[in-house]
Formats: C-alpha cells, sequence, structure tokens
C-alpha cells in the first residue's frame, strides 16, 4: 500500500507517495514539513488510519492546521479527539463538541 498526499497550494501542486514500509514517524514529519513550506491549505490523506493519525498529530506540533480530508474518518476521529476538529472524511465534517 501506498500513502498519497495530494496539496495544492499558491507555490506548487505538490503529490507525495510514501511505501506504506517507509511510512514512519520520520518519513511523515518530513512529508508534513514539506507541506508547511509549500503553504499548503488543504490536504487529502490516502493512506492507512494510524498514518493519517501520525500526519495530524505532526502538524500539530508545528502549529499548523490546514484541512485535512481523510479516508478512514471514524478511526481517525477516534483516536485524535479533539485534533480531529476540522477533519473531513468521506461522510462528514468533524466540529468541536460544545
Amino acid at each position: 500500500m501506498k500513502a498519497c498526499w495530494l496539496a495544492n497550494s499558491t507555490k506548487k501542486d505538490l503529490v507525495r507517495f510514501l511505501q506504506a514500509e517507509e511510512a514512519d514517524a520520520a518519513a511523515i514529519g518530513a512529508s508534513v514539513g514539506a507541506m508547511v513550506e509549500a503553504g499548503v491549505d488543504a490536504l487529502l490523506l490516502a493512506m492507512q488510519p494510524d498514518h493519517e493519525v501520525a500526519a495530524i498529530r505532526a502538524g500539530a506540533r508545528l502549529g499548523y492546521r490546514p484541512r485535512w480530508l481523510v479516508a478512514f474518518v471514524d478511526t481517525v476521529i477516534d483516536q485524535l479527539g479533539p485534533l480531529a476538529e476540522g477533519v473531513m472524511g468521506s461522510h462528514w465534517l468533524h466540529m468541536a463538541e460544545t
């Protein structure tokens, strides 16, 4: 399985692929860092749920809050808790509970 990042920014279009065995914390962090540097506002993650969670957590550590579009919404929301605010999936947009 490949992990795919699709992103659009005003600087350039980015598509990054990681093989499943390459998708460790360092590779995911480097990919998120590249998105930050490129000024990406929204990302589509097509990867395993634990890798999606790792990417969103890596972004949060950098203070990075783009729109995240993920494939496995329920699993990701359950694992992220409050960090899931604004995460979008194929069937709903997660909103913070008030």
